[in-house]
């Protein structure tokens, strides 16, 4: 998925939030334009997203990366994590990831 432009006056959270609520999933939390907690109208399931933001010449840049995704940004707020619905999967350990082209199986990472 490619980056949205926008020409707007509206701040970055505004857009985002407009960007991200829908039939099937609204807000629920947020910090600032870029961590928010989406959750699931129909089960209830909450899922994180992270929204890349840009301003360049006047324009409004987003691009919304959800966890399914791989958001791999550590300054995700614990707070915010804590209200996400869990999975079924083992917690990595400190210095493993996922990757990609392994499914979910963990490997040791720098």
């Amino acid at each position: 998925m490619g980056w949205t432009g926008y020409y707007t006056t509206e701040s970055a959270e505004e857009v985002v939030r407009k960007e991200l609520t829908g039939d099937s999933y609204r807000p629920i939390a947020n910090r600032g334009a870029k961590y928010w907690v989406l959750e699931n109208t129909k089960t209830g399931e909450r899922v994180a997203v992270v929204a890349l933001v840009q301003r360049r010449n006047g324009e409004l840049f987003t691009k919304i990366v959800d966890e399914t995704m791989g958001p791999y940004d550590h300054g995700f707020p614990l707070a915010l994590l804590a209200m996400l619905t869990p999975t079924e999967y083992e917690p990595l350990e400190v210095g493993q990831c996922v990757s990609p082209s392994h499914g979910e199986r963990p490997m040791t990472g720098r």
